[in-house]
């Protein structure tokens, strides 16, 4: 593990758009984990408006959805 932590203090997320793409396979953990990315990005800023989730049957769908959204 590295010894150097990432610094955020200067991370502004007010004027950006976020894209999730999340499967619905184990469920009760991927809720947890998009809630905390979703926190994260509002520590930092960002507008709940501009956080856009979507959620798929398992992680093998997740490609195409990005795919279909230009991510």
């Amino acid at each position: 593990m590295s010894e150097h932590q990432a610094q955020f203090e200067d991370l502004d997320a007010s004027d950006l758009y976020f894209s999730i793409i999340a499967a619905r396979y184990n469920g009760e953990l991927i809720d947890v984990l998009i809630q905390r990315a979703v926190d994260t990005l509002v520590e930092h800023g960002a507008n709940p408006e501009n956080i856009d989730i979507n959620r798929v049957p398992g992680s093998n769908e997740i490609p195409y959805l990005a795919g279909m959204h230009g991510l």
